[in-house]
């Protein structure tokens, strides 16, 4: 009986270059050979990358000739557009989105099986970068929830954070409530430098060489100033007095 069934699905983070463009663009290319009836395959796929200047529409990313994508890269789309099967892959800076739709016999096992090849190809460049991508919103409502749980659990925190020289002079020079200054000044830092370094989608450019390492030591410095500098101190001297 034949069937149409669609799905769109948003994925995770991953580091896109080349190699993963080409990965993906045989997998689509093999399953259009043997699930649609068309003869010109070739010339129903395409990909598509838009930078900040414009959109460049390649046959296969084989005409691609560089070894680095553009600084001021946007979004790469691949789409395959056949009579029976139709896939579109979005790669953007802040999404990661696959539609597939198979008009045919036994469509819903067709679908969910290529969607699951093409999510097997995505997984060996899966990062960790989508936990750096909330939007700054996310960050404020974060910061208020920290505020409002700290008074509710312990007022005291000011006492504790006044033993280090640090927090003691900023308190003493302008009376600041410390406990708001950082439940809401560490998420905004953190946010900063997150959107700076990191975006939800990565992609293999001569810049996110660069940064790539000096984010990560920023980033990972920061939390690890957080957790061990304040959060581990405060619990020592609450349950051990010191």
């Amino acid at each position: 009986m034949t069937t149409e069934y669609s799905m769109i699905k948003e994925l995770r983070s991953y580091y896109i270059d080349l190699s993963l463009i080409s990965e993906i663009q045989k997998y689509i290319k093999q399953k259009a050979i043997e699930f649609d009836t068309v003869s010109d395959i070739d010339e129903r796929y395409h990909v598509i990358i838009i930078d900040s200047i414009g959109s460049e529409k390649l046959s296969k990313i084989d005409d691609y000739h560089f070894p680095f994508f553009t600084d001021d890269i946007k979004s790469i789309t691949i789409n395959y557009a056949g009579m029976q099967l139709i896939i579109k892959i979005k790669l953007s800076l802040y999404r990661t989105s696959i539609e597939i739709s198979y008009n045919g016999n036994s469509s819903r096992e067709i679908v969910t099986g290529i969607f699951s090849g093409i999510s097997q190809l995505l997984r060996n460049y899966k990062t960790n970068d989508y936990l750096f991508s909330m939007p700054l919103l996310l960050f404020f409502c974060a910061a208020y929830f920290t505020v409002s749980f700290i008074y509710m659990v312990n007022s005291n925190l000011e006492d504790s954070l006044k033993e280090y020289y640090i927090f003691n002079k900023i308190y003493e020079r302008g009376n600041i409530n410390i406990t708001v200054i950082l439940s809401i000044g560490l998420p905004l830092i953190y946010a900063i430098i997150c959107s700076i370094f990191k975006s939800f989608n990565t992609f293999h450019t001569r810049h996110n060489e660069k940064l790539k390492r000096l984010g990560n030591w920023l980033i990972y410095g920061f939390l690890a100033f957080v957790i061990f500098g304040i959060i581990f101190t405060y619990i020592r001297i609450k349950a051990l007095g010191f």
